[in-house]
């Protein structure tokens, strides 16, 4: 028996794609942001260090 792909699981399957590219665009923003939060730490520390505090 084959099944035919009704409507239904037509969108289904391209709601999961959807789905999985907004997630890879969330962790790799995030992985960004993180990037850039942690670099603006390490500056903050080095001008502590500098400063002697």
């Amino acid at each position: 028996m084959k099944l035919i792909p009704t409507q239904d699981s037509i969108e289904r399957e391209t709601d999961s794609k959807r789905d999985k590219k907004i997630f890879t665009i969330y962790i790799c923003s995030s992985k960004v942001l993180a990037g850039h939060f942690f670099s603006h730490l390490d500056k903050h520390n080095k001008i502590h260090e500098s400063i002697g505090v």
